[in-house]
């Protein structure tokens, strides 16, 4: 049996490093729920807007230079764009966002900006606040293992141990932040970690137990 699709839209981001599966587990949720009678849409940040997807491609450009400071105003710029153009959009309309990537990024992978720029700047995007954070981990091997096998390298592959080790710890203290349910994914398949997610998830919501049997 279905979910009732009249609930208002909600807001659900997948957050992690390089390497835990984030992507692959947004993607899957929005097939779930869809396969529940739930519009249900995925979007990506940086990207989801024809502004955002050209601010994408600059900021993963390897070869051109840019400060964490230059890194956050692009990112920010891609994100007015985001909220504007299609996710506030969406949530209006009642659909469901699952959002590749959100504030707990920018911070990860920024540790050098101060977080009080982090937070005017926000402040001054009036964001919105997620229904739920799915933070997605992986032990440094695991990880490492993973992010060698990608066919692409960007500004943020190819990163050191310490420092893909120091984002992944990063990203453990910014749990408690952001009140994120956390996933381990290191010794689970895909197929697994969907399950986990989506019981998870919708626990969280309103505790549809129907749904985490799809």
């Amino acid at each position: 049996m279905g979910v009732d699709s009249s609930n208002k839209g909600k807001f659900i981001v997948f957050e992690g490093g390089d390497g835990v599966g984030k992507s692959t587990q947004a993607y899957l949720l929005v097939d779930a729920l869809t396969g529940h009678n739930i519009d249900a849409i995925y979007m990506r940040e940086p990207g989801s807007t024809v502004a955002g997807d050209m601010l994408r491609k600059l900021l993963k450009d390897k070869t051109v230079p840019l400060t964490e400071r230059a890194q956050l105003m692009v990112i920010c710029a891609a994100r007015a764009q985001l909220i504007e153009e299609t996710l506030r959009p969406a949530l209006a309309k009642g659909q469901w966002v699952i959002l590749d990537r959100y504030l707990p990024s920018t911070i990860a992978y920024r540790p050098t900006v101060d977080r009080l720029v982090f937070d005017l700047l926000n402040h001054v995007l009036d964001v919105p606040t997620p229904d739920v954070y799915v933070f997605l981990t992986a032990n440094i091997k695991t990880v490492l293992g993973r992010v060698k096998a990608k066919d692409t390298a960007d500004r943020f592959d190819n990163q050191d141990e310490a420092t893909i080790a120091e984002r992944l710890r990063l990203y453990s203290r910014l749990v408690q932040d952001f009140d994120a349910i956390e996933i381990d994914t290191s010794h689970t398949s895909i197929q697994g970690t969907h399950i986990e997610v989506l019981r998870q998830v919708m626990l969280r919501l309103d505790g549809w137990d129907s749904v985490s049997r799809c």
